[in-house]
């Protein structure tokens, strides 16, 4: 049997990844606001931080033996900016329950149960 990771990883990789983000920004905030014409143009974050958030997104959902067209993490970190964009009623079960995913301790109890439910 495969052994999923645990919640303290999964939710310690999330914060490592929500800061990397943090930083990109505000480094590509730096480049937008210089008086260097080919550094405010071209200037890019991810020349500086390599960009390894895919990576790690793919290796999160093969331990949770998420399927390739669950996109529930990738959701979550881009389109809701790492969670703090997620509210309470963002998720809906098939019974029309609320699925509450607004911390990435409630998004892991939440995968972990997508994966029972792939696996039963």
């Amino acid at each position: 049997m495969k052994k999923m990771i645990n919640k303290e990883k999964f939710c310690k990789i999330i914060e490592e990844l929500r800061d990397i983000e943090e930083i990109q920004g505000k480094i590509k905030d730096i480049f937008r606001n210089s008086k260097n014409e080919i550094l405010r143009d071209f200037g890019s974050p991810y020349t500086l931080v390599v960009p390894t958030e895919h990576i790690v997104v793919e290796l999160l959902k093969d331990s949770f033996g998420l399927d390739n067209n669950d996109d529930t993490l990738e959701w979550w970190i881009w389109e809701m900016n790492y969670g703090k964009d997620v509210t309470a009623e963002d998720v809906i079960d098939e019974n029309g329950k609320f699925i509450d995913i607004t911390t990435p301790e409630k998004l892991y109890d939440y995968l972990v149960s997508i994966k029972g439910e792939n696996n039963g």
